[in-house]
């Protein structure tokens, strides 16, 4: 079985660390998506990282049809992923990044946004 982006999400948990999405000049893109109680984990993590990349694209005046072609994927797949449902695998969203000329990387688990379950 290939890891999922929910297993390097667990995986970077249980080491106390989370993904994140820093720009060219190493600075967080941290956009809180606003945590409803019933939401899981999971969602609240895509969610936490596909705002930034969202808004970096709307600030480059990409069209999500433009990107998709950038990353090789559709407009529908970039739409989805950007609703926090994708992508599944982790280099997709290593790709969207990078074409957005920012990175996923590893930080520690201490800001305050860090949902409880």
């Amino acid at each position: 079985m290939e890891p999922t982006l929910k297993h390097l999400m667990q995986w970077s948990r249980g080491l106390g660390q989370r993904l994140v999405i820093v720009g060219r000049d190493g600075e967080l893109r941290n956009t809180s998506p606003g945590i409803l109680p019933s939401r899981a984990w999971e969602a609240f993590e895509r969610r936490r990282l596909a705002s930034p990349l969202r808004n970096h694209r709307l600030t480059a005046r990409l069209t999500q049809e433009k990107l998709g072609q950038l990353v090789g994927v559709s407009r529908a797949s970039i739409e989805r992923w950007e609703h926090a449902r994708g992508p599944r695998r982790p280099i997709a969203l290593i790709v969207w990044a990078h074409k957005l000329e920012c990175s996923v990387t590893l930080r520690p688990i201490d800001t305050p946004d860090w949902p409880e379950h």
